[in-house]
């Protein structure tokens, strides 16, 4: 009795620890190569987008990279943002009112919305697709999007290192992290040692 459940225990937590690791591998993940894609798809398709000259803008300037920021946080390090932008005029300080500002997006979440160039955010430890996009007094996204990738990692007790990799104007269209042949085969893996612990389970105490 007590061999059979020893033995499909240990088939029931191979099989999820399997499983476990396949959802993992299906979280999103920032891919150096798609940066501004990736921040494009999370933008309205039919926004505005003006080309030329006189179309507004947005580049981030900073943080730079190899940043040490030194403090205490234990989550969120607060990190220093600077913005360029073009043909777009930013009120440059709060407002309630509705102005032209700035979101700052981690991943695929709006992380923040600003009125100037210059802002401090928290930023959780970790590796981020960090994007800039311009909106306008309707809290409407406007033109192009810039982005970076960005790594927040600690240094000691009481600093944290920030790494920047700009974005890659060149880069290629995504591509899913995991193949859909490699879940399916993680999937039936997992489903198969549960069945073959139970199915010894059951020879090894014929009686239960």
């Amino acid at each position: 009795m007590l061999r059979k459940r020893f033995i499909i225990n240990i088939a029931f937590a191979i099989g999820i620890s399997l499983i476990s690791v396949m959802v993992r591998a299906q979280t999103p993940t920032p891919n150096p190569d798609t940066l501004l894609q990736d921040c494009s798809r999370n933008l309205a398709a039919a926004r505005p987008i003006s080309t030329g000259p006189d179309a507004p803008s947005i580049k981030i300037l900073a943080p730079e990279s190899q940043t040490v920021i030194v403090g205490d946080a234990t989550t969120l390090v607060d990190v220093d943002f600077k913005v360029e932008v073009q043909n777009w005029k930013l009120p440059g300080f709060y407002t309630d009112d509705p102005a032209p500002h700035w979101h700052l997006w981690l991943n695929d979440s709006v992380w923040g919305m600003f009125y100037q160039t210059g802002v401090l955010s928290g930023i959780p430890y970790g590796t981020w697709r960090i994007c800039a996009s311009l909106g306008d007094e309707n809290h409407m996204d406007v033109g192009m999007p810039d982005a970076i990738l960005l790594t927040v990692e600690k240094r000691g007790s009481q600093a944290a290192v920030v790494t920047v990799q700009a974005t890659d104007t060149a880069a290629t269209p995504p591509q899913s992290t995991v193949e859909p042949t490699a879940v399916l085969v993680i999937t039936t893996l997992g489903f198969l040692v549960v069945t073959v612990g139970f199915v010894v389970g059951r020879r090894a105490n014929p009686s239960r």
